[in-house]
């Protein structure tokens, strides 16, 4: 498969959509796939915001951020240590979509097992 084709069996009808939409569709895929998420759905800030609301708009700003960096001054992006967090969660969401992609079974274990790792991030660390 070449990329594009990859591209397309991922997101199915979703090519126009915007990047808050595929992300969101890549997460409720599967229940596999949503677990990656389950800390921030079950997880609100001092303000009582979800962190899940607060890490899809940071992905999308940050995207956003990256391809006009010279145009805003303030914009709410990862920074600091949340970016370490933010690649882990990413690169984990593509590898399990990948492997739910070609039927690949995916083991609980294995998937509570990296997500909890990821996780302890907020240990030591806030998403604001």
């Amino acid at each position: 498969m070449v990329v594009g084709e990859v591209r397309e069996a991922l997101l199915g009808n979703l090519p126009w959509s915007d990047l808050r939409g595929k992300i969101e569709y890549a997460i409720n895929l599967s229940t596999d796939i949503s677990r990656i998420f389950k800390y921030e759905r079950e997880h609100t800030d001092e303000k009582n915001n979800s962190l899940y609301e607060i890490f899809i708009n940071k992905a999308r700003t940050h995207r956003n951020w990256l391809s006009h960096m010279f145009e805003s001054k303030a914009p709410q992006h990862f920074s600091g240590a949340e970016i370490d967090l933010a690649v882990r969660k990413l690169k984990f969401l593509f590898r399990i979509l990948l492997l739910h992609d070609i039927n690949a079974e995916i083991e609980d274990g294995e998937v509570d097992r990296v997500c909890r790792n990821i996780d302890k991030w907020y240990e030591k660390n806030t998403l604001s």
